[in-house]
C-alpha cells in the first residue's frame, strides 16, 4: 500500500473512479445479460484510451 500513499490524489481519484466504472459496468451487465461482454469490452478500451492519453 506504499503505492497508494505516495500516489498523487487526482490518481486515486481516478482508480475510485474507474473501479466504480467496472462496478456499475457489471449491475447493467446483469441486468441485461447479451450485451455484458460488449459493455465490458466498452469499458475496458475507454480505461485503455484515458491511460494512453495520460502517458
Amino acid at each position: 500500500m506504499t503505492l497508494w500513499k505516495n500516489s498523487p490524489l487526482i490518481e486515486k481519484v481516478t482508480f475510485i473512479a474507474v473501479a466504480a466504472l467496472f462496478n456499475y459496468t457489471s449491475i447493467v451487465a446483469s441486468l441485461h445479460e447479451k450485451h455484458s461482454n460488449y459493455l465490458i469490452l466498452q469499458q475496458i478500451n475507454f480505461i485503455q484510451d484515458k491511460f494512453n492519453q495520460k502517458h
